[in-house]
């Protein structure tokens, strides 16, 4: 039986206490949820979302249910991560800290001049955005919802 639920709201609740200005949960399983009766997958995005802490998730192996996985990091502006095996865990922490350290914040808005063929058609955008050092380059695949 996997309380995933509970287990992400005590969570939340954990990081509500702390002083730091950045926090994030991160939800590691590789399961689904089949036992919290307290809370639903809403319960945690709406509570995450009014507390203003991303949700990082991580499905590991083929068990994992991703679909509320993934819905969850979006909604909470975290990420969503799926691996193999266990010991690939390490490397997705690694990242997420890192994020941490360094990052990139971009927005728009489907109503300003030059997006209105965006703004008069409602649903999701789906933007890449690149940066490049002339060695390395990283990319982000991103959905936006216009709605």
């Amino acid at each position: 039986m996997t309380g995933l639920y509970k287990a992400a709201f005590t969570g939340l609740r954990t990081l509500k206490k702390s002083a730091r200005s950045s926090r994030a949960l991160v939800i590691l399983t590789g399961g689904s949820e089949n036992s919290s009766l307290s809370y639903t997958i809403n319960d945690i995005a709406n509570q995450a979302r009014e507390m203003q802490i991303p949700v990082y998730t991580i499905a590991v192996g083929m068990n994992a249910e991703t679909y509320s996985l993934r819905y969850l990091a979006d909604y909470t502006g975290g990420r969503f991560y799926k691996i193999a095996q266990p010991s690939q865990a390490a490397q997705v922490l690694r990242e997420i800290a890192n994020s941490y350290r360094s990052y990139y914040d971009v927005s728009f808005n489907p109503g300003s001049s030059g997006l209105q063929e965006i703004a008069d058609c409602p649903g999701t955008v789906y933007t890449t955005l690149a940066l490049s050092d002339g060695m390395e380059m990283v990319r982000e695949m991103r959905a936006w919802n216009t709605e």
